[in-house]
């Protein structure tokens, strides 16, 4: 039996670009049918910075699926800190996170080692380019 899962779409932006809610419906869709998902429809998250409120709902009403899955990692929040918690909030149920786009699955807390090391060069990354380029990048990053 295949596993059931919420997808979750951002309307802000994701890595510096806004990307149409219907093509990351169409990744995801894609996604979930060559790893034989079962996709239920997208949450969709509102429009305001590092905003998580529809998201942190569906991680409470995860008990009749098995997980969610996201169009990019890159909708994870920016603090590692809140990205880990969310994580395993999620985990913590017994669920899984997948991320379409990178075509990654997060299934256990060993699998964290992954969303550690793309945060933290994220970070890096942003702090080597101008200013007026990194903002465009992301919303907020927080340094830790």
């Amino acid at each position: 039996m295949s596993k059931k899962l919420r997808g979750y779409v951002s309307s802000t932006f994701i890595n510096g670009n806004i990307i149409p809610q219907r093509v990351q419906n169409l990744v995801i869709r894609n996604y979930a049918s060559l790893n034989n998902l079962e996709y239920f429809l997208s949450t969709a998250e509102y429009y305001m910075k590092e905003c998580f409120m529809q998201l942190n709902g569906e991680i409470k009403n995860l008990s009749k699926l098995d997980g969610m899955v996201f169009y990019s990692v890159h909708q994870l929040p920016n603090s590692l800190t809140l990205a880990k918690e969310l994580i395993i909030s999620i985990l913590d149920q017994g669920k899984e996170l997948h991320f379409a786009l990178e075509e990654k699955k997060i299934c256990s807390k060993e699998d964290l080692a992954y969303i550690e090391n793309f945060i933290l060069a994220k970070s890096l990354c942003l702090k080597k380019l101008p200013m007026d380029v990194a903002k465009h990048m992301t919303s907020s990053i927080v340094w830790e």
